[in-house]
């Protein structure tokens, strides 16, 4: 049974649950930190990097998005594909 996230949820919140609901009940904290890393990377190759110097801010925003997507993306379908062994290798 899914929850859905209470009234008082921010904004943030919300878009996650909406996009992704059984990520935001599942989420540990490792998780979370290696997803604000990828942003933050992606922001700074985005809109700091000398890559980028020459293009337009809309299309700095773009590349962040792909970046953003493109590794996150990356990451969720290998988490799905690998499997888990934790269990197994403690007996």
């Amino acid at each position: 049974m899914q929850r859905s996230p209470s009234h008082s949820a921010g904004a943030l919140s919300l878009l996650v649950y909406c996009l992704c609901p059984n990520r935001l009940l599942r989420a540990t904290f490792l998780e979370i930190m290696s997803n604000s890393a990828v942003v933050t990377n992606a922001a700074l190759i985005a809109f700091t990097s000398s890559l980028c110097k020459n293009y337009t801010w809309t299309v700095r925003i773009w590349i962040f998005i792909g970046i953003c997507v493109g590794v996150l993306r990356y990451a969720d379908d290998h988490r799905v594909l690998s499997v888990d062994v934790s269990g197994e290798c403690c007996q």
